[in-house]
């Protein structure tokens, strides 16, 4: 057998190597992840996205790696899972939170040395202050 041949094969085996653990990779990922509405893109992107009114919105459904919050459509950081905002009622007493990673209970950036001097790092749904809000309005 020639030495192109025998690289031809190489290449093929590799590639076919690759691709079924692209595939079993995918279908794990499908199977731990299906009740939470997300995807492998929106794990893998970045955090915040492009938004026309506000500048930057987190990626809605994006789940923490650590599964303590999940950022429901619009955004917002709430218990993984549940991802869709509820309809306002006539009932329902909304307040609007100014604020941005105060009350989203964001902490240091992962990439430089400020998690290092901190130590503080992003806090569960219902350890912000929104979640604590909302339980005193209750």
């Amino acid at each position: 057998m020639s030495f192109k041949r025998k690289l031809l094969f190489t290449i093929i085996a590799c590639f076919g190597f690759f691709i079924i653990t692209e595939l079993l990779f995918r279908v794990y990922f499908l199977i731990k992840y299906h009740r939470f509405h997300t995807s492998v893109y929106i794990q893998g992107g970045p955090l915040q996205t492009w938004d026309k009114d506000l500048v930057f919105i987190n990626t809605p459904f994006y789940l923490d790696y650590k599964n303590r919050y999940q950022n429901n459509e619009s955004g917002f950081k709430s218990k993984p899972g549940d991802w869709n905002i509820a309809p306002k009622n006539n009932q329902d007493f909304w307040v609007l939170l100014t604020g941005a990673s105060a009350m989203e209970g964001m902490g240091s950036n992962k990439d430089g040395d400020w998690l290092d001097i901190t130590g503080v790092e992003d806090y569960p749904y219902n350890k912000t202050i929104a979640f604590k809000l909302q339980g005193l309005l209750q």
